[in-house]
């Protein structure tokens, strides 16, 4: 909503303060997204149009290309593999802008489905090993209809389980390429493990992960995390709750070795260093590493530090990013980020969970798309903070890595990082992702309001965003001049100057409408404020306008939007 200023207002505490005071009265669970830097985003290449293929949830039918992850080859850097949930395995060369079809998975199985209903079908995730170069060995999650299915489960649910025969199995596979560097896969495959899912397509298995910085002789290489949800039973009371269960595989993440065999099925290890590896306990699951998850989307490493990050998906009120430890409890579904399900306030003695290090509420977003530390050359100014953004509205967002730390190390459970809504700009032109799809679709509205968004990241450190409405994948690449409203290539006390003497007005083209909403307001303020400096700038002239007169400019400019929608 427009009068929201506090998402963008920055500057004195006065002008903070008065933001404040005029944003609609809506309750809010997390602290506020504060306005934060802008940067470059550059079309890369459009993937092919997948429309049409199956029964699929009318909230993402209408998705150019179901783009789920974009995973670089290791020891190949330039070549991708990009997954579409309808089935197709892609090799992509972005240089040429070049997609190729590498494997089918839909053709691979009679069963396979990515409907209808719900979101948690299809090809889930590709994810290759540390050594597919010489191995070959690449992994997939993908769903499967459990009627009349004559796979058997390796787990289900514990305690009301539901009719087996019905609903879904999720399906880890892995591939064995006869030439790992052909554009079209030949070899073979095997089935590591299956899970009866007979509440549906809600939070399934969704990522796969290894460890980017285990070198050979690590405890930690080659070891494979699969991050999962709560398959609806705490989440929609679909039947007993399993999040917090160690005897179920749900609302976990879980750590195997893909190459081992001294699991139950024989199919693959367990690492003696898991947390409940060791206990004794044959009630305990052994492959779970850490556990309370509604829906942990997505996991990813710090390039740099090694810092395991996971991003859970919330039911009511708050979307998570949390920083993932062994044996951790995550909460779900006693907690929901810090605080109770419900939103209601923790007691001050809470003790056993570990709680995330930043968070959002759904007055700004409905469900968190996972990122990644951007650790790139393009964008000094992003270097060491943690990029993600919300998979509906398209919003994007980072924390300070170094931030979330200490949000995790103090003791008030309160206590998470800053969350900085991260601006864009196309051609050094202010715009958002949704004038981006809108103008690749050719539309005046998103089918379902739905941007689907997406994150990827190559072994450079540099940040992809992908969203799958209009089968884009774009780049981060450099620093936007938002807020350079007399277009000199400086951000400074003169382009204040051009917001303050065409406040108010309406229209196209309008160079102060920083935003790009068709009129120059408060919002715009935010977005010069948020980037005063930028552009070569390196110190603050003597020339910025008092605070009394930004008051009082911003104060002009409220009353005038104010009774602009009284009129309305």
């Amino acid at each position: 909503m427009k009068m929201q200023l506090r998402l963008r207002l920055v500057g004195s505490v006065a002008v903070l303060s008065i933001a404040w005071v005029l944003a609609p009265a809506q309750a809010q669970v997390a602290p506020p997204i504060l306005p934060g830097i802008s940067v470059e985003i550059a079309d890369i290449l459009q993937m092919p149009d997948t429309r049409g293929q199956g029964s699929e949830d009318s909230r993402v039918s209408a998705n150019v290309a179901r783009i789920n992850f974009l995973r670089e080859i290791p020891g190949s850097p330039g070549e991708w593999i990009v997954n579409d949930l309808r089935g197709q395995v892609y090799r992509v060369d972005p240089a040429t802008q070049q997609a190729t079809t590498f494997l089918n998975v839909g053709d691979e199985f009679s069963r396979f489905i990515i409907g209808p209903g719900g979101l948690s079908t299809g090809l889930i995730t590709v994810e290759l090993h540390p050594e597919f170069l010489s191995n070959g060995k690449f992994y997939t999650i993908h769903e499967e209809s459990a009627s009349g299915n004559p796979g058997t489960p390796d787990f289900q649910a514990v305690g009301n389980a539901g009719n087996l025969a019905s609903g879904q199995h999720g399906v880890v596979i892995e591939w064995t390429a006869n030439d790992p560097t052909a554009a079209t896969f030949s070899g073979t495959h095997r089935e590591l493990m299956r899970i009866a899912q007979p509440s549906g397509n809600l939070h399934n298995l969704g990522d796969i992960g290894f460890n980017p910085l285990a070198q050979p002789g690590d405890a930690d290489y080659g070891m494979m995390y699969l991050a999962g949800g709560d398959a609806g039973y705490d989440s929609e009371g679909k039947g007993s709750k399993q999040a917090r269960v160690t005897s179920s595989i749900f609302g976990k993440l879980l750590r195997i070795d893909p190459l081992g065999s001294n699991s139950a099925n024989g199919q693959y290890g367990i690492p003696a260093d898991n947390p409940y590896a060791g206990d004794g306990d044959s009630g305990t699951l052994d492959e779970i590493y850490a556990m309370g998850f509604r829906n942990l989307h997505r996991i990813g490493w710090d390039l740099e530090t090694g810092l395991f990050i996971g991003t859970d998906i919330g039911q009511s009120h708050v979307e998570e990013v949390n920083l993932l430890r062994n044996g951790g409890d995550y909460g779900w579904d006693f907690t929901e980020g810090t605080f109770g399900r419900g939103g209601a306030t923790l007691p001050r003695d809470t003790e056993g969970v570990t709680f995330p290090a930043a968070q959002y509420d759904h007055a700004d977003g409905s469900a968190i798309a996972g990122g990644f530390v951007y650790r790139g050359a393009m964008i000094p100014e992003l270097v060491g903070k943690f990029v993600y953004g919300d998979i509906v509205n398209g919003r994007l967002f980072y924390s300070d890595v170094d931030e979330m730390i200490a949000a995790e190390g103090d003791s008030s459970i309160t206590t998470t990082a800053t969350v900085y809504e991260l601006f864009l700009t196309q051609d050094g032109a202010a715009t958002t992702l949704n004038d981006l799809v809108l103008d690749k679709l050719g539309i005046p509205t998103l089918p379902r309001n739905r941007h689907d968004l997406r994150f990827g990241q190559t072994s450079d450190g540099e940040l992809y965003v992908i969203t799958k409405q209009d089968g884009m994948i774009r780049q981060l690449v450099g620093d936007g001049l938002v807020g350079d409203y007399n277009g000199d290539g400086l951000v400074d006390a003169a382009d204040y100057t051009v917001w303050r003497d065409t406040s108010g007005q309406t229209g196209a083209g309008l160079a102060a409408d920083g935003d790009g909403d068709g009129e120059v307001d408060s919002d715009d303020y935010g977005v010069w404020a948020s980037a005063y400096g930028s552009g070569g700038s390196t110190s603050r002239s003597e020339s910025v306008p008092e605070p009394a007169g930004v008051l009082a400019a911003l104060l002009a400019s409220a009353a005038t939007l104010m009774r602009r929608r009284a009129s309305r």
